[in-house]
């Protein structure tokens, strides 16, 4: 986020732990992942456990998919379709505490410097 986000953020970290850690999971979405510019996206895959991406991608639109596939080796994206084709009915608390996971981590990447969240420029037509 900006800096204004971050500030706000670290005053009410301060205040309210609870309450920040809830603001910070509704600013950024697991759909956001989407917008991530295609460096940043592939450092937090790398990074990502596998059996949670799949989980993760399983209630993911399809323009969210198609950018986390684009960013990941044929081996590893080909993996991760079959996982994702094998996980069968999935309760949605399960699908989406596996993209909390994720989403952790990248605010754990974020935090140390390793990627940036911001959204990428809007590619020009």
């Amino acid at each position: 986020g900006g800096s204004i986000e971050t500030s706000l953020l670290t005053r009410l970290e301060a205040e309210s732990p609870e309450l920040a850690d809830q603001v910070r999971q509704r600013m950024f979405a697991f759909e956001n992942l989407g917008d991530v510019g295609d460096l940043d996206l592939q450092r937090l895959l790398q990074a990502a456990n596998r059996k949670d991406l799949a989980m993760a991608l399983k209630l993911a639109s399809g323009r969210l998919k198609d950018r986390v596939f684009a960013n990941l080796s044929n081996r590893v994206a080909a993996e991760i379709q079959e996982n994702l084709q094998l996980l069968g009915p999935k309760r949605r608390s399960e699908v989406e505490e596996a993209q909390r996971r994720i989403l952790d981590l990248a605010r754990e990447l974020e935090a140390s410097g390793q990627i940036a969240l911001s959204r990428r420029d809007e590619e020009k037509i």
